[in-house]
């Protein structure tokens, strides 16, 4: 059949098409825009298109936009229906309100309207029936499915609404057991009386997605977990960190394995050393700190078949401060070299310096008693740079690299090694070291005296720098007189005595011989400048002679040679020097406020080559820097701290130990006395400066170590408590006297005794106070432990499953138990016996009990759950039937319901008489009339087939039934005959005639009444008329 609208109907959906979409269209329809640069300066864009600004209404800054973020007042909001039968929703097009479409009025006789109260598992369908069909309406209802485009009653779930309409109006339906976040189609149904169905418009609806709840995040080294109670119906999860997704997951929970961690710092102070070192280059930070990794808000989203749930509440989590396990030091952007937990390198690779030989001299028969050589112009260069930086390390997390530093390595002090031949040949075998020829000058006294030609070369080195040799050089004696300096003695302040030996007269013999002494090298005579010579005239022979001078500047090299005169010229000995003794140190000083040192100045004395410091008149140290005027004395006794005091321990703490002690305070500190003496370059000192007194300062506390047992804690800082959230909690014991009922069959009603918590392990505390100078002797030792958990809640295992989490609760119904049954009725039975009803009868069918669960619980705690409770078994016990229905086995309808087993009857389709009129044959003789009914049959009922299903408590039915047939039968047949005279005011009608017969006389015919009718009874309730009909009896 094709389902129709009256033309009322179909006009009445028209006007209200009309006046719904009167409100959607814009009100401005002139240039399309996107924002205010699309338009002209004294334009806006509003709602897509451009408008003059001075058509703007005048609206404050400060008022609130309408919901599609506009300034005008909007007629309607968005989601609101719209269009001709209200099947469109207005929607927000730029910052006005547009309707999403004009979707025809069904040409049906029901419409499928807006659902409305959608939850995640249900919804209210609604519909509209605009005309009653006109073979009349035996089912209305709604189809829906989340798979099917066109939900019919053959492809989808229907269901009728449980009372008919009468006239046409709005009805509804409300459905469960809908799929969270899943978008089903739906449209509305009738079965008219003809048994034929229609169908309204579809319309498409998506249940509500939920939140993921109980969002809980746990932080383990550096991996944080989440986890979440797990939805039904989902298809996965997507996990957000600070907004951003960064996984997606199929299971309620998930390690974040990268959170960014802690960091590390405080190595950013890399320094080298630039040439100061030759064997490398050094390098020093300071020890890096550990700061915590970023807070972390995260949040999870349940994905549904068809929607994203909004995002749960969010949880906040952090990683632990990393604590440096290793350094690592990067050379010149090269690999990473791990140099263990140090603050100090020393790179041994570093590039060597180079060195430039320079020029040598060597002396050819200048000299009677040597050969001098020099070298002049020697010169090294620092090893090339290199870029070093440092990073520390945390197990095998890396800290960001310090800023690059240079350094580069020293080559060193430069030194000599004066070779010589061993004949009058340059040949590179031939060369042999010179002992003691070690300097840049040298006066060879072991050249042949003979004058004989040696070949000489020096060797010039450094600490970190190759060495080079020079080329060979001829050098060779003079022969003459000799003179040999013999040795410098009593050289103090002012004064030194000089013995020299003349060793050869010469040939002509010597005409004077004497001593040199300068400021400057290789002094001459006669004597000029700062050079004094003493002239003691011609030897009168071999041998020794002594010169004193005076009058000497202290502290002061001083160069002396011996010189003997005769033909040949000057022959001079073999130059030596001597340093007057320098002055004692003025000014000393010694510290007492550090605790690392005593440190030590003075001021520094005039030409001074080191000095020596004495403690208590015992050396200390010699210092071989004479620009170093200061010393810090790092031996000095140092003060040490006392233990600290009154430590206690907490024990009623459920997260933690509190800790808590007073600080140590120092010993007192050790003086000493000091002094300094100045030495010259031959290492004589000179004079004790003043007596200076010094200490070292008591240590400042930097920190304190708390020892639990064989552990170990270092707390940040020096506050003088902690908290250790370290120690072993307190642990939870199992519910006890767990029940579970078997006589209930809505629920298993489950009752169980409140756990009982322990505490944590009873720890004995020690602390020791730190610093630069060592630590404190241990504090008391206090005892502490954590305290028991308080329980926040009990979950329920069913069958080892997870099944409920509750909060402080001792009981809980299981309503999801597996429910207890109802057998099917097998013994139904219809009658075709009896003319006023189909009787029925059956027996009560047997019931079940549910299925036996074993059961447990456990306590919660934030420190974790309790070990699980003795189990027990329950179940929900057998249901009580509550009723029969009785359904047309044509299409189950509900026929009738019956509170008990036993009978019941149904009025089933009644039974009927069948005739074609009433006939008469009339006796004139005997004055009688012989009338019949023609044709009169009687007609057995249609049969209806039933079915029946038992109804129990708790909504648990048994299955229908197997079906029955019964009928009502056309017997019991009662006829009654009346006649009656037409032309009577009133008419009367008259009984007569036997009962019981179709055919009857009239044995006294009344020629006035002649018009007869009949009536027959089938049953008690069931009576058909036979027309009147008139005869005639002429």
């Amino acid at each position: 059949m094709t389902p129709r609208f009256s033309l009322f109907a179909r006009t009445a959906l028209t006007l209200s098409a009309a006046a719904s979409l009167f409100g959607c269209e814009p009100q401005f329809n002139d240039q399309v825009c996107e924002s205010d640069q699309d338009c002209f300066p004294d334009e806006a864009c509003q709602a897509g298109v451009c408008m003059l600004r001075s058509d703007l209404p005048d609206v404050d800054p400060d008022a609130e936009l309408n919901a599609c973020g506009g300034i005008q007042e909007l007629e309607n909001a968005p989601g609101d229906p719209c269009g001709s039968c209200n099947l469109d929703q207005f929607q927000c097009e730029g910052a006005e309100l547009v309707c999403s479409g004009d979707t025809p009025c069904p040409e049906t006789d029901v419409i499928t309207t807006t659902p409305t109260d959608i939850t995640a598992r249900g919804a209210q369908l609604n519909g509209e029936l605009a005309e009653l069909p006109i073979e009349g309406i035996s089912e209305l209802g709604f189809c829906w499915s989340s798979s099917e485009a066109n939900p019919t009653l053959d492809n989808a779930n229907c269901e009728a609404i449980g009372t008919l309409l009468e006239a046409p109006g709005t009805f509804s339906l409300p459905v469960e057991g809908l799929n969270p976040g899943t978008s089903y189609n739906v449209a509305t149904y009738f079965i008219d009386g003809d048994s034929d169905s229609g169908y309204g418009n579809t319309l498409a609806f998506t249940t509500l997605a939920p939140t993921p709840t109980n969002v809980t995040a746990v932080v383990d080294g550096g991996v944080i977990t989440l986890s979440w109670d797990e939805a039904d119906g989902i298809v996965e999860y997507e996990v957000l960190r600070d907004g951003t997704s960064i996984a997606v997951v199929g299971q309620p929970s998930y390690a974040d394995e990268d959170a960014p961690a802690g960091t590390l710092s405080g190595y950013e102070d890399l320094s080298a050393t630039q040439g100061t070192e030759s064997a490398g280059v050094r390098l020093t930070w300071s020890a890096a700190t550990g700061s915590q990794g970023d807070e972390l808000s995260y949040e999870v989203v349940a994905s549904y078949p068809d929607a994203d749930s909004a995002p749960s509440e969010a949880v906040v989590a952090q990683l632990p401060a990393p604590a440096p396990t290793s350094y690592e030091v990067q050379i010149d952007d090269g690999a990473w070299i791990d140099v263990g937990l140090v603050t100090e390198y020393l790179d041994e690779d570093a590039p060597e310096g180079t060195i430039t030989a320079g020029t040598t001299t060597v002396s050819a028969g200048e000299f009677a008693d040597r050969v001098e050589v020099s070298i002049s112009g020697s010169t090294s260069a620092d090893g090339q740079p290199r870029q070093y930086r440092v990073r520390a390390l945390a197990d095998a997390s890396a800290g960001a690299p310090s800023p690059q530093v240079s350094g580069f390595r020293d080559a060193g002090e430069l030194s000599y090694q004066w070779q010589r031949t061993t004949s009058d040949l340059d040949q590179e075998n031939d060369y042999q070291d010179i002992s003691g020829a070690t300097s840049a000058t040298y006066s060879d006294f072991d050249a042949p005296a003979t004058g004989e030609t040696r070949f000489y070369r020096v060797v010039v080195g450094a600490p970190a720098a190759p060495s080079v040799t020079t080329a060979g050089q001829a050098g060779y004696r003079a022969f003459g007189a000799q003179i040999n300096l013999a040795s410098i003695s009593g050289v103090d302040t002012n004064n030194a005595t000089i013995s020299a030996t003349v060793t050869g007269l010469g040939d002509p013999a010597a005409t004077e011989h004497g001593i040199c002494i300068s400021t400057q090298t290789n002094p001459a005579y006669p004597a000029s400048g700062a050079t004094d010579c003493s002239s003691r005239g011609a030897p009168a022979s071999t041998g020794p002679f002594t010169e004193s001078f005076s009058s000497l500047a202290p502290a002061t090299t001083y160069f002396v040679r011996a010189f003997i005169v005769n033909a040949t010229g000057t022959s001079y000995s073999g130059e030596q020097t001597f340093v007057t003794i320098p002055g004692a140190p003025t000014n000393l000083t010694a510290s007492n406020t550090n605790t690392q040192h005593v440190a030590l100045s003075w001021n520094a004395v005039s030409g001074a080559e080191g000095y020596r410091v004495y403690r208590d008149g015992n050396l200390l140290t010699e210092i071989n820097d004479a620009g170093q005027t200061g010393f810090n004395d790092t031996t000095a006794t140092e003060s040490s701290l006392n233990a600290p005091t009154n430590l206690q321990a907490s024990t009623n703490n459920v997260d933690q130990v509190n800790l808590t002690w007073e600080a140590s305070v120092a010993s007192p500190v050790v003086t000493y006395d000091y002094t300094v003496r100045a030495y010259n370059s031959a290492g004589d000192e000179g004079s004790a400066s003043d007596i200076a007194t010094g200490s070292r300062a008591a240590p400042a506390i930097t920190g304190y170590r708390i020892f639990r047992g064989s552990n170990i804690i270092n707390p940040p800082g020096v506050a003088t408590s902690y908290a250790d959230t370290s120690a072993d909690p307190g642990t939870l014991g199992a519910p006890s006297g767990l029940t579970a009922s078997t006589t209930n069959a809505a629920q298993v009603d489950l009752s169980w005794s409140a756990a009982a918590g322990s505490a944590g392990t009873s720890y004995a505390y020690t602390v020791r106070a730190l610093s630069a100078a060592g630590p404190s002797a241990p504090s008391n030792v206090a005892t502490g432990s954590r305290a028991a958990p308080a329980i926040t809640g009990y979950e329920i295992f069913r069958d080892s499953d997870p099944l409920a989490s509750l909060g402080l609760v001792t009981s809980y119904a299981d309503t999801t138990a597996d429910a207890g049954a109802i057998d099917t009725v097998n013994d139904l039975s219809a009658s075709n016996s009896n003319p006023d009803q189909v009787d029925l009868s059956w027996s009560a069918p047997a019931t079940e009990a549910g299925i036996s669960h074993a059961y447990t619980v456990r306590a919660l705690s934030a420190a974790g759950p309790s070990a699980p409770s003795t189990s027990v078994n329950g179940s929900r016990a057998a249901p009580s039937i509550t009723g029969y229905d009785i359904l047309d086995a044509s299409d189950d309808s509900v026929l009738s319901t019956v509170p008990s087993a036993g009978s019941a009857a149904l009025a089933a389709n009644a039974p009927d008489y069948t005739f074609d009129q009433i006939d008469g044959t009339y006796d004139s003789g005997n004055n009688d009339m012989a009338l019949t009914i023609t044709n009169g049959t009687p007609v057995n009922g249609a049969p209806i087939t039933v079915r029946i299903i038992a109804r129990g408590e708790s909504g648990i039915d048994a299955t229908a039934s197997a079906d029955a047939t019964g009928f009502r039968p056309a017997t019991s047949l009662a006829f009654t005959w009346e006649r009656a005279s037409l032309a009577a005011d009133p008419v009367v009608w008259e009984t007569f005639g036997a009962a019981d017969a179709n055919s009857v006389t009239d044995a006294d015919v009344d020629a006035s009444k002649l018009t007869y009718r009949a009536r027959v009874d089938i049953g008690t309730n069931i009576t058909v008329e036979v027309p009147a009909v008139t005869l005639n009896i002429n």
